[in-house]
């Protein structure tokens, strides 16, 4: 396969997460977005306060997947508020999103096309 073709086909499979995403977000009729608490779903509060659906379905049933999740969740937001070099949480963030995240994934999809092609 000649590099273009490569090129095109790396370029379309690294499109695909960010249409998946804008389809997941836009397509459904969703309730209107809100940062007060509603009990019936999460909402912008869950993500910005806590999410206590999820504290109340881990009070109810504390499963081992959702130990597990809250063991690594709070070790994650632990890690990114105690880091070495003193940046704040949305800083790490974004150097990890936008940073990290794309540069790795990259490199791994390249390398794949390049054995698999």
């Amino acid at each position: 396969m000649s590099r273009t073709r490569k090129i095109l086909l790396f370029l379309i499979i690294s499109s695909l997460p960010f249409l998946i995403m804008v389809a997941v977000n836009e397509i459904p009729d969703y309730a209107p977005r809100t940062h007060q608490y509603t009990p019936e779903r999460c909402s912008w509060y869950c993500h910005d306060v806590t999410c206590k659906h999820w504290k109340d379905s881990y009070k109810k049933a504390p499963t081992i997947m959702k130990r597990a999740h809250k063991d690594i969740f709070s070790w994650y937001v632990k890690t990114l508020h105690n880091n070495v070099f003193g940046f704040n949480y949305g800083l790490i963030n974004m150097i990890v999103f936008f940073g990290v995240y794309p540069i790795l994934g990259s490199w791994l999809l390249w390398r794949l096309i390049n054995r698999l092609v």
